[in-house]
């Protein structure tokens, strides 16, 4: 960002010395690069602190590996990769002969089990009625027959537990969104058979909702960097194009601090060693119709707005847009 104030001084000089005729000599050339050192040094310096720029923008997002509840040979793949889909639509279907089977074997059992424990308590209520047991007989009986009702009563407890799970397991049979979002690298295809091993997923499924853009600012900015404060994005992808936007979030803690025990050495190649990420929401309209133009995961440039010096904002907006200009011919990333 400091060659775009260069190049725009050495171009102001260039038109003053040809408009007015200043001649090139020992007295005007010094007075010019000293002049511009200072100046452009001032301004430079202000603009970096007041204003802070980063470079090194990206945008962010959750992947969630889709793995089914249940095992069987895929029916159908109802969607198509890459293209946006909506909560609750189905991604994919598996074979629900087996999960219908057990489903109906156990609604079955359930019909029985309800059948003997009323036998049972219909039993239980004839011993009752009969006067020519003797009581110890009868006491005996009772305990007999409220066994019979107990036994019943907890089968069919445990018969409508495991109908609970044979209908939970069929309803998985049919995979949906649980969010809106994107599908990517699917892996299944009609009549492979699936699996629930989290570490071979069906599908990867990218959560709209989760998107999240990120710039790495020097730490010595973030005085100058708060939430609420106004700021603007623009993308290598989208040359030319400017966003507004407002921070939303300065994130308290830095990657490269942590350490891990491990067999290996601490690692400090990091392109954003010591940097700090600062969190963005995009609040221009303007962005919608390009949202889906914009790669996932694209890289751009962004500038803060703080509240001091509020008069060279103006400089930092003119540099930020002569950055995003610079993308149709020679992208920073």
């Amino acid at each position: 960002m400091d060659w775009l104030i260069t190049l725009s001084y050495l171009s102001i000089c260039v038109v003053i010395f040809r408009v007015f005729g200043i001649p090139f000599n020992r007295w005007t050339v010094p007075s010019a690069i000293v002049g511009g050192a200072i100046l452009v040094g001032s301004l430079t310096l202000l603009i970096n602190y007041t204003h802070p720029y980063s470079d090194s923008s990206k945008q962010y997002f959750v992947t969630t590996p889709i793995v089914p509840v249940v095992q069987g040979t895929v029916l159908s793949v109802d969607i198509t990769a890459n293209t946006h889909i909506n909560k609750g639509d189905i991604l994919f279907r598996i074979d629900p002969l087996p999960y219908q089977n057990k489903v109906a074997q156990l609604t079955a059992k359930i019909v029985i089990a309800k059948q003997q424990y009323l036998s049972a308590r219909e039993l239980s209520k004839e011993e009752l009625s009969k006067p020519e047991l003797s009581e110890q007989k009868s006491k005996t009986e009772n305990v007999d027959n409220q066994e019979d009702i107990d036994i019943t009563k907890a089968t069919i407890d445990g018969l409508n537990a495991q109908l609970n799970e044979a209908t939970y397991n069929l309803r998985n049979t049919i995979v949906r969104a649980h969010s809106d979002g994107y599908v990517t690298q699917i892996s299944v295809f009609p009549g492979l058979r699936v699996v629930p091993i989290p570490l071979k997923p069906a599908m990867l499924f990218i959560q709209e909702s989760s998107f999240k853009y990120v710039s790495w600012y020097p730490q010595n900015k973030i005085l100058q960097i708060k939430a609420g404060y106004r700021a603007e994005l623009v993308f290598d992808a989208l040359p030319g194009k400017v966003f507004a936007a407002e921070v939303t979030k300065v994130l308290p803690n830095i990657a490269d601090g942590e350490m891990k025990a491990n067999a290996s050495l601490l690692d400090l190649t990091s392109p954003h060693v010591g940097k700090v990420p600062v969190v963005f929401e995009i609040k221009d309209l303007n962005f919608e119709q390009y949202r889906d133009l914009l790669p996932l995961g694209a890289y751009g440039q962004s500038a803060v707005y703080s509240e001091e010096f509020e008069e060279l904002t103006i400089i930092r907006k003119v540099l930020l847009r002569m950055s995003s200009w610079a993308s149709y011919v020679l992208p920073i990333h």
